[in-house]
C-alpha cells in the first residue's frame, strides 16, 4: 500500500483511487479517479515524480465538473532501469488555474516505493514476415520520421507521428522535443541522439496484440520502436534500447580532474580561466578576462571586503554549451559556484554576467546565510554593475529594473512572504519558484543596503545561518530583527513601500535606523 499523507492545503476534491499499471523502464501509466462533490467546476492538478537512477517529473491538469467523478490518465517515465530505490510520488492540487499552481500547496500526497509497485513482465513478441502489412507500414512511418527529422519538421512530427503517451511521458512539449534534438538544454541528455537515429536502418518487425515493434540498428546498437495503430496511421508510442547520455555523467569527485585534462588555461591576477579549444571563450579570452577582473574589483571596492589572498585564485571553467557542461561536470543550469570554483556556459547567445557567481566566491568566507541574502546580493550586484540587461535570465526573460519587476509581481499576487523566503536554503529548484524568489531576494538586498548601509548587511550575512534545519528558522528571524532593530513585519512593510511608492496606503515614511 502507498504511503498516503495530507498536504498543507485544503480541497473539496476527493481522490477515489490511484491505479498504477505494472512499471518498467520507459513509459508507464497511472489512472487517478477524482470526484467533485461541489456545485461548481474545479481544476484538478497532478504532479508525478519518479526517483531511481535519474529523477523525472510531469504535471497534468484536468477540469472536474460539478458532481462529476472523473478518470485522469497520466503517462509518466522511468529513466534507466528500475532500481532498488525507485519510487513514484503523486501530489494532488486544486489550484485556481493550472498556471497559478503553487507546488507547495498540495492537498494529498501518495508515495509508492518499489515494494508497492508491480513490475512489468517481458512481452512475448512474434516476428512478422516482411510482407505483412504491419511490417510494411511501420517501416514506412519510420522512414518518413527520419526524413522529417532531417528536414527539421519537428512540429509536424509532434502532431502526426508521436502518440499522446509518448508526447506526455517522453518529450513533454513540442519546444522541449525540438530543443532536445537541436538546442542547448540539459534535458536533451535524457533522450535519444538525433544523429544516431538518422543513422539507423530498419531490421525486423515483431508484434504482440495491439503493439507492433520495429527493430532498428546501425550495426553498433539496436533500438526498439513501439508502434500503435490509429484510425488514420501508425504512431510511435515509445523508443527504447538507447542509453541516455545523462547516465554517463562522471562522479562528482572525478569531474574536476577530467575537465582539467580537457581544457586550456589562461591566468589573470585573480582568475585561473579554463576553456575548451576552438570555443567562444578562447576567441574572446582577452575581453572576458578583462571583464572578470573589472567585476571582481567593483565588488570588492563597493562592499569594502578584502577579497581573496594573492596566492588564492578563482578557478573559472567556461563551457561552450549546456550539454558539455552537464556531461563533463554533472551540474545543471547556466552556472554554479562551489568553493573557489565557478562553472558557466559561455557562448554568443548564452553567458552569465561577470558578477553573479564571483560574488558567491567572495562572500563565502563570511558565512552561509539563507538564500534570500546569498542569492539576493548576487542579483543586486548584477543589476548595480551590469544594468537591467544582465538580469534577463533571473527576471523570466524580461529586461526590467529589480524594483519594477518586483512591483509587477506584487500587484499580480505572485508573491512569497519575507517570512517564508527566509526559510529557503537555496533558490533554483522548482519548489523555490525561482522566477519570483530570485527577484524578491535581489530587491530585498537592494533595499537593505540602500536603506541601512553595507555594514549592517554584511553583519546579517555573517550572523544568519543556512536554514536547512527548521530549528534555525526562528533563530534567523530573531537575528535579522536584532541586526536591523525592528520586527520582521515592520522590515517587510518598509521594504514593500520602497518599491511601491505610489501605493495609496503608503502614508508613512521609512525610518532609517
Amino acid at each position: 500500500m502507498p504511503e498516503i499523507s495530507a498536504g498543507p492545503a485544503q480541497s473539496d476534491l476527493r481522490i477515489q483511487s490511484v491505479e498504477l499499471e505494472p512499471i518498467g523502464s520507459g513509459k508507464n501509466v497511472v489512472q487517478v479517479s477524482v470526484s467533485n462533490p461541489m456545485p461548481k467546476q474545479k481544476i484538478f492538478f497532478v504532479d508525478i515524480r519518479t526517483d531511481g537512477y535519474i529523477a523525472w517529473e510531469r504535471q497534468y491538469t484536468a477540469t472536474v465538473n460539478a458532481g462529476e467523478t472523473r478518470q485522469v490518465r497520466c503517462a509518466f517515465s522511468f529513466i534507466g532501469e528500475i532500481a532498488e530505490n525507485s519510487s513514484v510520488t503523486l501530489r494532488f492540487y486544486e489550484p485556481v488555474s493550472a498556471e497559478s499552481c503553487d507546488y507547495g500547496q498540495y492537498f494529498q500526497q501518495q508515495l509508492f516505493s518499489l515494494s508497492d509497485l508491480r513490475l512489468k513482465t517481458p512481452v512475448k513478441l512474434n516476428i512478422l514476415p516482411e510482407s505483412d502489412i504491419r511490417a510494411v507500414e511501420v517501416r514506412r512511418v519510420f522512414m518518413s520520421f527520419q526524413k522529417l527529422i532531417r528536414e527539421g519538421h519537428y512540429r509536424e512530427i509532434w502532431d502526426t507521428v508521436f502518440s499522446e503517451d509518448y508526447r506526455n511521458a517522453g518529450m513533454q512539449s513540442p519546444d522541449i522535443f525540438e530543443k532536445a534534438l537541436t538546442g542547448d538544454i540539459p534535458t536533451s541528455l535524457l533522450y535519444w541522439d538525433r544523429d544516431v537515429l538518422l543513422g539507423m536502418h530498419p531490421a525486423s518487425v515483431s508484434s504482440s496484440g495491439n503493439l507492433t515493434v520495429l527493430s532498428v540498428t546501425n550495426d553498433e546498437e539496436t533500438w526498439l520502436i513501439d508502434f500503435i495503430p490509429s484510425e488514420s496511421d501508425w504512431h510511435i508510442d515509445w523508443i527504447s534500447g538507447f542509453e541516455p547520455a545523462i547516465l554517463h555523467i562522471p562522479d562528482s569527485s572525478d569531474w574536476l580532474r577530467l575537465v582539467l585534462a580537457k581544457t586550456l588555461t589562461f591566468n589573470t591576477q585573480h582568475f585561473e580561466v579554463h576553456y575548451y579549444k576552438n570555443s567562444t571563450a578562447e576567441r574572446e579570452l582577452d575581453s572576458l578576462a578583462q571583464a572578470r577582473e573589472q567585476g571582481y574589483t567593483q565588488i570588492v571596492e563597493f562592499l569594502g571586503i578584502p577579497g581573496l589572498s594573492d596566492d588564492c585564485k578563482i578557478l573559472l571553467f567556461l563551457f561552450e554549451d549546456m550539454k558539455t557542461k552537464l556531461l563533463d561536470t554533472g551540474y545543471i543550469g547556466h552556472g554554479f559556484a562551489e568553493g573557489r570554483i565557478i562553472g558557466e556556459i559561455y557562448n554568443k547567445e548564452s553567458r552569465l554576467d561577470p558578477y553573479h557567481e564571483t560574488i558567491h566566491i567572495l562572500m563565502s568566507p563570511y558565512g552561509e546565510p539563507p538564500a534570500i541574502l546569498n542569492e539576493g546580493i548576487a542579483v543586486y550586484m548584477s543589476e548595480l554593475f551590469g544594468g537591467t540587461s544582465v538580469l534577463h535570465h533571473f527576471l523570466g526573460g524580461r529586461d526590467q529594473p529589480l524594483y519594477a519587476r518586483v512591483r509587477d509581481l506584487k500587484q499580480k499576487g505572485d508573491w512569497i512572504s519575507l517570512k517564508e523566503l527566509l526559510t529557503y536554503p537555496e533558490i533554483g529548484p522548482e519548489e523555490s519558484r525561482p522566477m519570483i524568489s530570485y527577484v524578491e531576494a535581489g530587491a530585498f538586498v537592494k533595499f537593505l543596503i540602500e536603506t541601512f548601509g553595507k555594514d549592517k548587511f554584511l553583519d546579517a550575512f555573517k550572523k544568519l545561518a543556512n536554514p536547512k534545519d527548521p530549528q534555525i528558522h526562528r533563530q534567523n528571524k530573531e537575528e535579522l530583527e536584532r541586526v536591523y532593530g525592528c520586527t520582521l513585519q515592520k522590515l517587510e512593510s518598509d521594504w514593500e513601500r520602497s518599491f511601491m511608492p505610489n501605493d495609496p496606503s503608503n502614508k508613512q515614511n521609512i525610518i532609517i535606523l
